[in-house]
């Protein structure tokens, strides 16, 4: 008799998920799924499940409510890496890091969280890498900045769920979580994690990021690219500016000539901007001190104290 199972794996992903519905339900849309067992509680939650993707088992079953989240990260191999994340993109995943491709592992791949917590690091794999090409490719300056891209946005995504901790704050309204997530996009390009968005009457107009690095423009702070993003406005006189961090002397400037009545800012305690200047002008300034925000910025200055100092003239 084999010591292994019919199906199974040396090593088989068990997934503890609040919510083993839904997670199996976003396998199923994403990946193609066979869902073949079904265990069921007494209660109706799953007591074990069990799905083949691809060749592989998976097996899951719901958690206790008062037990913690307890994430997996899942590395799976795909025919078609873009499909496939737009398929998961539509059945509720959030991209964690960019699809890109990679000589150093011959893969196409990037990130995803599913609508449980879950990452999931989906990948085609498009060519064999030698030893030798895989040692020049660890010297390509492009590679190792993919390398960090990774990196990053690996890292602000699980800097982010400290927000999941019992004393913190949620984020107060889309139009922050908009700039805010147009920030951890700069940060996983490389760039400064600023971002902001441009709201009239809770909507969001446009958002942006600060894109200095990649574009290198010296003005082309996060605000000013959002109200880029927003075009031409009869008049701003009835909308908010949402910023992850305190404005600048040049973007306090921009608020006061567009006659912006409304400014909130996510952190001041790594950058203290124009705050005075602002209220001075009759601009209500909103302080969220959101510790995500704190977080990534600081992650950012401990990092690229060279950069930081460029963005802000010192």
């Amino acid at each position: 008799m084999p010591s292994i199972p019919g199906g199974k794996a040396t090593v088989t992903p068990y997934v503890v998920a609040h919510g083993a519905d839904a997670f199996l339900a976003f396998i199923e849309k994403a990946f193609d799924a066979d869902v073949y067992l079904r265990v069921p509680n007494p209660d109706g939650s799953i007591g074990h499940a069990e799905a083949k993707i691809g060749s592989s088992v998976l097996m899951t079953f719901d958690a206790s409510p008062d037990w913690p989240p307890t994430p997996s990260f899942l590395s799976v191999y795909v025919d078609d890496v873009d499909a496939t994340i737009d398929r998961a993109v539509s059945a509720g995943a959030s991209i964690v890091t960019e699809v890109m491709e990679s000589a150093i592992t011959g893969d196409r791949g990037g990130r995803l969280r599913d609508p449980i917590g879950n990452v999931w690091w989906v990948q085609t794999h498009q060519r064999d890498v030698s030893p030798s090409e895989m040692q020049a490719a660890f010297g390509d300056h492009d590679e190792l900045a993919k390398i960090r891209s990774a990196q990053v946005s690996f890292d602000t995504e699980m800097r982010s769920r400290r927000m999941t901790q019992p004393d913190a704050q949620p984020s107060p309204d889309p139009a922050f979580e908009a700039a805010y997530q147009a920030a951890r996009k700069s940060f996983g390009e490389g760039g400064i994690p600023i971002g902001a968005a441009l709201a009239r009457d809770g909507v969001v107009i446009a958002s942006g990021h600060n894109e200095r690095v990649q574009n290198g423009d010296p003005i082309a702070h996060g605000e000013m690219a959002a109200l880029r993003a927003a075009g031409r406005q009869k008049s701003y006189r009835d909308t908010t500016l949402y910023t992850t961090l305190a404005p600048c002397a040049m973007c306090t400037g921009t608020i006061i000539q567009f006659k912006i009545p409304r400014v909130v800012v996510g952190e001041a305690r790594t950058f203290d901007g124009e705050f005075e200047l602002l209220r001075s002008r009759g601009v209500e300034v909103v302080v969220l001190d959101d510790q995500r925000c704190v977080d990534m910025m600081r992650t950012f200055q401990e990092e690229n104290p060279e950069l930081w100092a460029e963005d802000i003239a010192e």
